[in-house]
């Protein structure tokens, strides 16, 4: 893990401080180890040890709803995924006031362009692929192989699941940011990724102009600008 040099004292930096359940729904090769553990591993006894003109916000990422709700943690990352989120959750998250990021286009991204999906075949989207992902999504073994993949009817469902937990969520109060993943996968395609929260959160059934303002107003409170 890196640790930035300081910056303006109006800079923020976010970082995500995972669960044992969410290490083990990571791509990554990376032996499991306790989020603490690997803060300490790079000389601090936690991120908050940061010098003071260098804002740090760490937040929760998970999949399981199983997952930790640390107190002094102002947000959850990447979704509830497995099961519906039940009230005593729903409860937790707004009484302690902690944001919620569904990260949908995560999942989404990991089928999308393997299924062809309207959109992926938009100008729009077509633009924003390297000449080499293009290559990619095109051919058809790759789509083939995707498809076949055990991991990508998971995913399916579990965007499914995460969109029922978005609607659930804002229509009870509970605080809702804006994230993508993108770029941590090739298929997670900046830019792309963005506007597909969007659909996706409209999909789940904010209006427009609750999933922009999820998106810019709320995204600013988030990081306390």
């Amino acid at each position: 893990m890196a640790i930035p040099p300081a910056r303006s004292p109006t800079s923020i930096e976010s970082s995500r401080l995972g669960s044992q359940d969410a290490l083990r729904h990571s791509d990554t090769s990376e032996p499991l180890r306790r989020p603490e553990t690997h803060v300490k591993s790079v000389g601090y006894a936690s991120l908050r040890e940061r010098k003071p003109d260098h804002a740090v916000l760490c937040g929760e990422w998970g999949h399981s709803k199983q997952d930790t709700i640390p107190h002094d943690q102002p947000f959850i990352a990447h979704g509830i995924r497995d099961t519906p989120v039940p009230p005593a959750f729903v409860a937790t998250l707004k009484a302690k006031g902690i944001w919620y990021i569904p990260t949908l286009q995560l999942d989404e991204a990991t089928f999308a362009w393997a299924d062809r999906a309207p959109w992926t075949q938009t100008p729009f989207a077509r633009a924003a692929l390297s000449p080499a992902l293009a290559q990619q999504v095109d051919d058809p073994a790759w789509r083939a192989k995707i498809l076949a993949d055990p991991k990508t009817a998971d995913a399916r469902k579990s965007l499914a699941m995460n969109l029922r937990n978005l609607k659930t969520l804002y229509d009870a109060g509970v605080k809702i940011g804006f994230g993508t993943d993108s770029g941590a996968s090739a298929v997670r395609v900046p830019g792309i990724a963005e506007h597909r929260e969007l659909a996706l959160m409209v999909e789940a059934g904010l209006t427009p102009a609750q999933a922009v303002r999820v998106a810019t107003a709320a995204g600013a409170d988030l990081l306390g600008l």
